[in-house]
């Protein structure tokens, strides 16, 4: 209330009557200061005495903190907030002029280090590099080198919005570090004890070259440190460190029924103002303690310790455009050796990263912290999808490097040295890669498709309950995704199908035949509203089926499927070439040009004023595709004995099951008593017949595309039918 007052009376109200109200309905509404007047007139002198000592103790402590703080009369005379002659918010001086010094400073950095200016310090790097001497005093100047131009990079090329001198100077302190094992740690022990620098370097950097190339010094220093450190990379060492304790909570007696309790229990007002100005004082005494806490005794570790903790990878997230190689750094690590992969499990790498990857949907959003307390980050746009290459594959190493619960082990194990214990994947980590929507996201994303292969391979290794949950992904997926959005599907099945174990079989039958839907049945349930995505679907199989003949045997063996399979990408290609001709004739009449006539033009240097058409572009792709999965399939169907049927064999197949759907049509009117001879009520059977001939979904598997395909053909015959009908009608009226 007292802050609400100064601002008004600050923003220059005048309304006196108003403030005086505000005064008087917050006396009235405080229990305390009616307590307080009474006391005093029942104190008397006694409770003025007590009141001139609190003042004073309150003088005294303003002394004192005055004497502490001498920008005390500063901030009285520079409020925080002001406001000028019409009302306006102004920011006090202090404020504005550490704005104007960060952003002078930001600018600063921003233009100082121009292009030329960086690769002339990267060049004058790498020339004192060459003249070091050697020994004691080549490691001095090394590390003076390295320490310098490693401060200058962190501190100022970082925010540069130049291209080349960040790259050129890491080039410069890799040779360093390299050369000299104390320039290195010199260098790691500033990387590692740092963690906003780490941050800067690593995540914040805007420029992706200069990112690219501080990924790159700092695997190096991993490189270098840790053979040196190998050993010790899970050693702990235990430290103190003094904690706040939060105050204790002072619960105020009500004000009713006071009197009462103090009789009961025979104490007075002035005993019950001392308890609560003694607990006042000590509620408003900072309290601490003193906490044990464990950290890593070497360098190496420090740095890993430091980019696996959670607020970093919540920095990581918000600075999700930029940390591809924040997470390159870990992989690269990961794949030194089996050592350092044992460390990153211990320290809970998988979880820790797909934590991060899942988000809300994560197993541990609400356990590791309070509900609402840990902020996540939105990561991604729809048209900026965010890069999660490098640390799928690291979970993905992580992952092949512990070993399953089957008898017999996985090849996708990546087996540790001869001796070396096989650890089993924590039950955390486990947690987070048996979750569904982590692969229901990852395959969205083609770049994820081999990182999430493998470890799929790697668990459902004899896992049939596993084994089962993948298909279901695998077939949903394809049914949800585009014509352009099927390719890291059948990257994950080439893998599924692959894997020798007992469940071999199983996983073939179920992919291609299994109930209720399969891998078929989705790209044929396709064929007429979406064909190009039947197409790019049958296109996936077909690649599956070579790489894996126990596939392309198991597809083969159905002639029916087949049957189908031939006739849909017959008529895709003889539909392409009319889609083709048909935009070639629309391109001509409105004056378009094709992309390659455009690109001509341009490098002759002619004008061209007409627009571009992708239509005839489109078309023509279709027809070569659908060209090169009919070879794939005759290739297919004769390394197995057999032959496709042919462009003849088709007409003959789809004029039998004209007819037969033509005569089953008949006998079903004939049972339903609607049908008659001749005349109106024939060509009115013949109508029907035609629409039963278009209702693919109630045909037979086998002729289900040649029924679709046929129509053109069904009416022609239907007319050459009438027409004959006609001549022997008029034949018996001559007779």
């Amino acid at each position: 209330m007292k802050a609400m007052k100064r601002m008004m009376s600050r923003g220059k109200v005048k309304d006196d009557d108003r403030v005086r109200r505000m005064d008087e309905e917050e006396d009235e509404a405080s229990p305390r200061k009616g307590k307080k007047k009474g006391k005093k007139g029942r104190g008397g002198a006694g409770g003025d005495d007590d009141a001139a000592a609190k003042k004073a103790k309150g003088a005294d402590a303003g002394g004192r903190d005055a004497l502490a703080d001498p920008s005390a009369a500063a901030a009285e005379a520079d409020p925080l907030v002001a406001y000028d002659a019409s009302g306006a918010v102004q920011m006090c001086s202090s404020l504005a002029t550490s704005a104007w010094q960060d952003n002078t400073t930001f600018m600063h950095s921003l233009h100082v280090m121009g292009d030329e200016c960086g690769v002339f310090l990267g060049e004058w790097l790498a020339e004192a590099e060459r003249g070091l001497a050697g020994g004691a005093e080549g490691d001095e100047e090394a590390v003076a080198f390295a320490v310098t131009g490693f401060k200058l990079l962190a501190q100022v090329v970082v925010h540069s919005k130049h291209q080349s001198g960040g790259a050129a100077i890491c080039e410069a302190l890799g040779k360093f570090v390299r050369r000299s094992s104390a320039a290195c740690v010199a260098v790691m022990e500033i990387l590692a004890k740092d963690r906003t620098l780490m941050h800067d370097v690593l995540l914040r950097c805007p420029i992706t070259k200069t990112r690219q190339a501080i990924a790159d010094l700092v695997t190096t220093l991993l490189e270098v440190m840790t053979p040196l450190e190998v050993e010790r990379l899970t050693e702990m060492e235990t430290y103190e460190v003094e904690v706040p304790v939060p105050p204790p909570v002072v619960v105020e007696e009500e004000a009713d029924g006071d009197d009462d309790k103090k009789e009961k229990d025979g104490g007075s007002d002035d005993d019950s103002a001392g308890a609560r100005s003694a607990s006042a004082d000590a509620a408003s005494e900072p309290q601490t303690r003193m906490v044990t806490m464990e950290r890593a005794t070497t360098l190496t570790a420090t740095l890993l310790d430091a980019m696996l903790d959670y607020a970093t990878l919540d920095i990581a997230g918000e600075c999700w455009r930029h940390f591809r190689e924040f997470f390159l750094v870990l992989r690269r690590f990961a794949e030194q050796g089996w050592a350092e992969r044992a460390f990153l499990l211990q320290r809970e790498g998988v979880m820790r990263v797909m934590d991060l990857y899942l988000g809300t949907d994560s197993p541990f959003h609400e356990v590791l912290w309070e509900p609402g307390v840990r902020r996540r980050p939105a990561m991604g746009t729809k048209s900026t999808p965010v890069d999660w290459t490098e640390a799928l594959q690291l979970v993905s190493v992580l992952v092949r490097s512990c070993s399953t619960t089957a008898p017999r082990q996985p090849p996708t194990l990546l087996l540790p040295p001869s001796g070396e214990p096989l650890p089993p994947l924590s039950a955390d980590s486990r947690r987070v890669i048996l979750i569904k929507p982590f692969y229901v996201a990852s395959l969205r994303q083609s770049d994820n498709a081999d990182a999430v292969a493998n470890i799929i391979g790697h668990t459902a290794w004899e896992w049939p309950e596993f084994t089962k949950s993948v298909i279901e992904v695998i077939v949903e997926g394809l049914d949800s995704a585009e014509a352009g959005d099927v390719a890291p599907y059948f990257t994950v099945m080439r893998h599924f199908v692959a894997l020798d174990d007992s469940l071999r079989e199983t996983r073939t039958q179920a992919l291609l035949w299994g109930e209720p839907r399969n891998v078929l049945t989705v790209a044929r349930a396709y064929r007429v509203r979406y064909p190009t995505f039947t197409l790019a679907a049958l296109v996936g199989l077909f690649g599956v089926c070579q790489e894996q003949p126990h596939v392309g045997d198991a597809l083969c063996a159905d002639r029916d499927t087949l049957a189908w399979l031939e006739l849909f990408l017959r008529r895709r290609v003889a539909d392409a070439e009319a889609e083709a001709g048909a935009s070639a004739a629309a391109d001509d009449a409105a004056g378009n040009v094709s992309l390659t006539e455009l690109l001509a033009a341009a490098i002759m240097g002619r004008e061209v004023k007409s627009t571009v058409t992708k239509a005839t572009d489109a078309a023509e792709a279709q027809r070569a595709l659908a060209e090169a999965a009919l070879i794939d399939l005759d290739a297919l169907v004769s390394a197995r004995g057999g032959a496709l049927i042919g462009e003849e064999g088709l007409r003959e197949l789809e004029a039998a099951q004209a007819a037969d759907d033509a005569e089953a049509a008949e006998e079903e009117a004939d049972e339903g008593g609607g049908g008659g001879e001749g005349g109106a009520d024939g060509e009115g059977d013949d109508d029907d017949d035609d629409d039963d001939a278009v209702d693919v979904d109630d045909v037979d598997l086998a002729l289900a595309a040649a029924l679709r395909e046929s129509q053109e053909m069904a009416d022609a015959a239907a007319a050459a039918e009438a027409a004959e009908a006609a001549v022997s009608d008029d034949d018996d009226d001559d007779d």
